[in-house]
């Protein structure tokens, strides 16, 4: 009698290959405000269709990381995706897309991203990029500055100059 285990652990990328739904716990900030760390759970479809601007496609790496992003834009065999807390996207090839996000799972409640409510959040955010992009070159920016203790001697000796007139 043959002993070996013949059951096999399928990774989401075949699962969703093979056109099954899957789901998983996400990581990294990249997605927050939306997406925690470890806090929040994704259902996944397969691709079956055209993705369109805002829905979030899952892709892989060559290198075996897995990606949700937000799609910005796509081209013919690329898509633009980038991250709702992050400043720059990327450009993937369209193979690399597995499925998207179809549910997601916080704090026990169940967001559908076909819900109205869901969908003004998606537009809501990508009408404030630019005001966004602009908060975070400013917050890289202000991280340059110098140390708290050189900016209140600064402080100190420019009141000091005033007092002195």
């Amino acid at each position: 009698m043959d002993t070996k285990d013949t059951s096999k652990t399928t990774t989401l990328a075949e699962t969703l290959r093979a056109g099954q739904p899957a789901a998983t716990y996400t990581t990294g900030c990249s997605m927050e405000p939306l997406l925690y760390e470890r806090k929040t759970y994704v259902i996944l479809q397969p691709v079956t269709g055209d993705l369109k601007p805002g829905d979030l496609p899952i892709y892989q790496r060559p290198d075996g990381v897995y990606i949700i992003h937000r799609l910005i834009r796509q081209g013919e065999g690329w898509c633009y995706t980038r991250g709702d807390n992050c400043l720059h996207g990327e450009k993937v090839p369209r193979a690399w897309i597995l499925g998207v996000v179809t549910q997601i799972q916080r704090n026990g409640k169940i967001i559908r991203v076909t819900d109205r409510g869901y969908r003004c959040y998606v537009r809501v955010w990508s009408l404030l990029w630019p005001l966004r992009k602009l908060w975070y070159l400013l917050r890289v920016r202000l991280h340059r500055l110098p140390g708290r203790k050189y900016l209140k001697a600064v402080r100190d000796k420019l009141r000091a100059l005033g007092r002195s007139r």
